[in-house]
């Protein structure tokens, strides 16, 4: 079921599903009876693309998530938090390089960030969280906590959760550690609102600390005609925008949330 979701959720992305339209147009350009369809389809397919790599279109639904949770301005507000729980956000097996080379970009940026609160918070532990995602491979726990050590965090500060394969067994696990203790949740902004739901089902109230926005509003007068010029970030980010919807969509189906 877990690869199932995941290999639904890579295929139902912009860019593969813009790819195979345009696949299947030029395939029927050597129909005689069906060169209106595939002209049809050719030209839904450069729309899609073209659209989806702009940054005004990709930020409006970025934005539709990361605004749900604000950043926490004022950690020192929450002093009755206990751990600051990191969720991972996937990484690399290449034992050749460090464990901090091996972190998904996302990964390493969550973890910085819990990292700045648990020392922004005195008294409060790390939790990590990410399995591995096979035999023999290591949780990505493992290495966000090897990294936490090389940065400078006590060993006996930090709790790892080796065994989740995604963000709703991370829910289950993590409340099965905590139970009932107040702690900050780190993940990145996009991934906030289903990260909260999930956690909310199994009856916890965590502190939503939301890092890695990116539909920010800081651009100069001069940059402005780059709202409208597709870009592949643009596609990027609108692409991990409707991973995290069809994510509520499947835990909302699955009763999760």
């Amino acid at each position: 079921m877990f690869a199932l979701k995941k290999l639904l959720g890579d295929i139902l992305m912009p860019f593969p599903v813009a790819l195979g339209l345009l696949f299947l147009g030029l395939i029927l350009l050597w129909s005689a009876r069906r060169k209106n369809t595939a002209i049809f389809l050719v030209t839904l397919s450069a729309l899609m693309l073209g659209s989806a790599g702009i940054e005004r279109v990709s930020d409006y639904v970025v934005r539709s998530l990361e605004r749900k949770y604000p950043p926490l301005v004022n950690p020192s507000a929450f002093k009755d938090a206990e751990w600051i729980v990191v969720l991972s956000a996937g990484q690399t097996d290449d034992k050749r390089v460090p464990a901090l080379d091996r972190l998904g970009d996302d990964t390493v940026i969550r973890l910085v960030y819990g990292i700045r609160l648990y020392r922004m918070l005195p008294g409060t532990k790390l939790l990590l969280s990410g399995g591995g995602a096979g035999p023999g491979i290591n949780a990505i726990a493992d290495n966000m906590k090897t990294v936490a050590r090389e940065l400078g965090v006590p060993g006996e500060d930090i709790a790892v959760d080796g065994s989740s394969f995604d963000t709703a067994d991370q829910a289950v696990l993590i409340g099965r550690m905590l139970k009932k203790k107040r702690f900050i949740l780190v993940t990145s902004a996009t991934h906030m609102p289903r990260a909260v739901a999930l956690f909310k089902k199994q009856g916890l109230d965590p502190i939503p600390a939301p890092t890695r926005f990116t539909a920010l509003e800081d651009e100069a007068d001069f940059d402005a005609h780059k709202g409208w010029m597709p870009d592949a970030e643009n596609l990027v980010a609108l692409d991990g925008a409707l991973h995290e919807y069809l994510g509520i969509a499947w835990s909302w189906f699955r009763g999760q949330i």
